[in-house]
């Protein structure tokens, strides 16, 4: 089965190239993630792991081969009609372009992902940007969005680092073609 890459603009008017991450990838979009706090940075490995094992259900957004932004994500297991976003990267020179909204719907628009009824992510009270992005994505699918506690601080062992609230979108529309 291939997996579709599609071309988009942005709000300003920038083309993006979004397809599925390849292993050549990976050290791009750690090098991204470290450029983008308060993201946690992982290692080059889990990038190379989501770039292979998960390929299906990442993302990246190119402009003129320069890595503009990254949409990490997979399938939960005990739940398969929905996808847990795990994390979004915006390159500083594509944030407020509504580049995530791009990303998130070139990605649902895959043939392999057509059965997803539901988005979850976990986002800190903090990030307003993820906030926007997710409900603003809820409001144009007409989908319900709900937030509920689910990591609470205590969980992380560090007083620096926040809750995690659950964001749920969904059902999502049948039919989400933009």
């Amino acid at each position: 089965m291939s997996i579709q890459q599609t071309t988009r603009k942005t709000q300003d008017g920038n083309a993006l190239v979004i397809r599925p991450p390849s292993v050549e990838d990976a050290a791009d979009i750690h090098e991204l993630i470290a450029q983008c706090p308060p993201l946690e940075i992982n290692s080059c490995y889990t990038y190379l792991l989501l770039s292979t094992h998960f390929r299906t259900t990442c993302a990246v957004a190119l402009n003129q081969k320069r890595m503009a932004a990254f949409l990490g994500a997979y399938v939960i297991p005990e739940h398969k009609d929905t996808l847990f976003v795990w994390q979004i990267a915006v390159h500083t020179d594509f944030r407020g372009k509504g580049v995530g909204q791009l990303m998130l719907e070139s990605l649902l628009n895959r043939e392999a992902l057509s059965h997803l009824d539901y988005i979850e992510a976990t986002v800190a009270p903090s990030n307003l940007a993820s906030l926007v992005l997710f409900r603003r994505f809820a409001s144009r699918h007409h989908s319900p969005f709900h937030v509920s506690s689910h990591f609470g601080q205590h969980l992380f062992r560090s007083k620096e680092h926040e809750e995690e609230r659950l964001i749920r979108i969904g059902p999502l529309p049948p039919t989400r073609h933009s």
